[in-house]
């Protein structure tokens, strides 16, 4: 069954979306298995869902697409979803995702105007949300992102601390753990 323009422009735009999420700090990252299939899943349920409706054809339409995408999307959360739950807690398991990524990918990260994401250790908390760990991000990840925190903070490394000033919070990550090139006055390397 081909598919029309539309509808291949509804499977490249989930197929992009669920492949950007299986790296080390997306939100797939530990069913890249299942979710390097999806999009391909998500095209087999539309077929059906179309044929289901319109009797056999030759073009896959959006509708029908789209609707295959939801079911997908549906069945790879819950994979995730399952997946977070067998292991070990999920404070723990984002507080670990947090961990890495404040050592790998923050220190990295550059601002718009080209700056340092982490400048000396310290960078302001809603960016996590913006940048961070894919189940950590946005709104919906906002508490689970605020439990990661209190989780780091109160591990015996001490691994963040939160800043307030106002409403202006911060995050100061350990910078024995980043090994950075400044020295945070009042911090634990300092």
């Amino acid at each position: 069954m081909l598919a029309d323009r539309a509808a291949r422009k509804v499977f490249q735009e989930y197929h992009d979306a669920v492949e950007g999420e299986l790296g080390p700090f997306g939100e797939f990252s530990q069913i890249t298995d299942i979710g390097s299939k999806s999009a391909e899943n998500a095209t087999r349920i539309a077929g059906v869902f179309q044929i289901w409706d319109q009797g056999p054809g030759d073009t896959l339409r959006a509708e029908y697409m789209q609707a295959g995408v939801a079911v997908a999307r549906w069945h790879l959360n819950e994979v995730a979803r399952i997946f977070a739950d067998a292991d070990q807690p999920i404070e723990v398991q984002d507080a670990e995702l947090l961990s890495r990524w404040f050592m790998e990918v923050a220190p990295q990260l550059k601002r718009s105007d080209g700056s340092p994401l982490l400048q000396c250790g310290r960078m302001p908390a809603w960016e996590i949300g913006r940048l961070g760990p894919g189940p950590l991000r946005n709104s919906k990840g906002k508490e689970r992102r605020e439990k990661a925190l209190r989780e780091l903070a109160a591990v015996g490394v001490e691994h963040v601390r939160e800043h307030k000033e106002g409403e202006r919070v911060e995050i100061e990550v350990n910078p024995k753990l980043l090994n950075p090139v400044c020295k945070i006055p009042g911090s634990a390397g300092a």
